[in-house]
């Protein structure tokens, strides 16, 4: 699992993806723009309420955002990675269990 500083990095590329500026995602997260700041850089890691705070800031669960740390890539990949997780949320079920085993079968292709 990633370290504290990666959350900042997410956190960080998610409120770019969207266009948000530190000073929005701190006022739609009800936290303030020095506490997003220290944040993304790294300086402080967030307690669980904040977290879901700027979670729900970003429009996003906090699982979702959590899970990104869980994945060892850079911040281009996150962008790619929010896009996939967005296009599969809005699968029906049916469709999602197709989405998952050609997934699961593209893994392990690559780890071959």
């Amino acid at each position: 699992m990633a370290n504290e500083n990666n959350i900042g990095a997410i956190i960080r590329e998610l409120r770019r993806t969207r266009g948000l500026t530190q000073a929005q995602l701190a006022d739609r997260s009800g936290r303030t723009l020095d506490t997003i700041s220290q944040l993304e850089r790294g300086v402080n890691s967030p307690s669980l309420d904040t977290l879901m705070a700027i979670s729900n800031g970003l429009s996003m669960t906090m699982t979702s955002v959590v899970s990104l740390l869980e994945v060892d890539v850079g911040d281009s990949h996150v962008r790619e990675l929010e896009r996939a997780h967005a296009a599969i949320t809005k699968l029906p079920s049916g469709d999602l269990l197709v989405a998952i085993d050609i997934l699961e079968a593209l893994a392990r292709h690559s780890n071959r």
